[in-house]
């Protein structure tokens, strides 16, 4: 396990030429050459020991350590950002503290720094604090409006709301910070403000709700009520297009990450940047198992260094992204060597 600081000489050279591919890739499909992003970390393998993964599903981020739900292990693992194993918590079962298949994770407000997790069989939600200590559990099976069915992704605001995905039930929930429920808005369909699968959701700084809406091929916007403020994405596997988007996240810019993936049969990957407004960026990322791909990812999440954090989890592992600007009028092999050798 290694961290962008940490390499030796041999590893700069091989992320050195590793950059240097993924830039090509990254510039030929994306208009804006600062929005190029290279693979420089990954850590995990199949397994249930430490640091190994079965379908880590989603990751978030506490200060200097990253929370990783190893979902069909029925855990939470912690590592520091370098991919070093920390600690971990969670087991199988129904008792408070125990996951049967944790999907979302998410942390806050940032003075609590409270882990919350959707514990999609149990139908409930699980707060824990940054040791993974159990403080609070809620919900059951149902669609009353105090109910969930397979509850995936999870965010919460700066103020403490937490917005969950109710997936299932095809519809968006929202609870004060002492947990009380604020209201729910969603529905089955394809109109504006409906559902046909919301699978993922993150909050910007400025408090609007981004939430994908997978069989809609798109991503909807909302306030911290539940209004409706606008929608981007259409069917396709174009620049700004969806074919089954699956995870969001958002920077400390503001900028929109989206993991745009398939069924393995179609061999396609990729993560999407956006601006707040949904005007496409960039994109990063292909199908496959080796350096510079990914199959299936369900979760992201970035660091206030810019990174991008990948829940690959057909790969059984995490890869880590770092934004690379582009010297003006450098682009030659020993260029990208030296940048990475600095």
């Amino acid at each position: 396990m290694v961290s962008l600081d940490r390499y030796g000489s041999q590893a700069r050279r091989r992320f050195a030429v590793l950059a240097f591919v993924s830039l090509l890739v990254s510039v030929a499909s994306s208009s804006h050459g600062q929005n190029a992003y290279v693979q420089v970390d990954s850590f995990g393998e199949l397994g249930a020991g430490n640091g190994q993964f079965d379908f880590p599903y989603d990751v978030e981020i506490i200060g200097v350590q990253l929370y990783v739900a190893d979902s069909n292990n029925n855990r939470v693992q912690v590592f520091d950002l370098g991919g070093q194993y920390l600690f971990q918590f969670g087991g199988t079962g129904f008792d408070d503290g125990q996951f049967r298949r944790n999907r979302g994770i998410a942390s806050g407000p940032p003075a609590a720094a409270a882990i919350f997790c959707t514990d999609a069989k149990n139908d409930r939600i699980q707060k824990f604090d940054a040791d993974g200590a159990h403080l609070a559990t809620w919900g059951s099976i149902g669609d009353a409006s105090d109910q969930f069915f397979r509850p995936r992704g999870i965010a919460v605001a700066a103020d403490g709301t937490v917005v969950i995905c109710d997936s299932d039930n095809q519809r968006m929930k929202l609870y004060n910070a002492d947990l009380s429920l604020r209201g729910v808005f969603g529905g089955e369909g394809s109109g504006s403000g409906q559902f046909r699968s919301p699978f993922d959701v993150a909050v910007s700084p400025d408090g609007v709700i981004y939430v994908v809406d997978v069989f809609n091929t798109r991503v909807q916007m909302f306030d911290l009520q539940g209004n409706t403020l606008g929608e981007f994405g259409t069917p396709g596997q174009g620049p700004g297009q969806f074919l089954a988007a699956k995870a969001i996240a958002i920077d400390a810019a503001g900028n929109v990450f989206v993991a745009d993936t398939g069924a393995p049969t179609l061999g396609f990957d990729r993560i999407q940047k956006f601006d707040a407004q949904g005007q496409w960026l960039g994109q990063f990322g292909e199908h496959g198992t080796g350096d510079g791909q990914m199959s299936f990812v369900t979760g992201l999440v970035c660091d206030t260094a810019g990174r991008v954090y990948v829940a690959d989890s057909f790969n059984h592992r995490v890869t880590v992204w770092a934004p690379l600007a582009v010297p003006s009028g450098k682009t030659s092999m020993s260029a990208f060597r030296a940048r990475f050798q600095n």
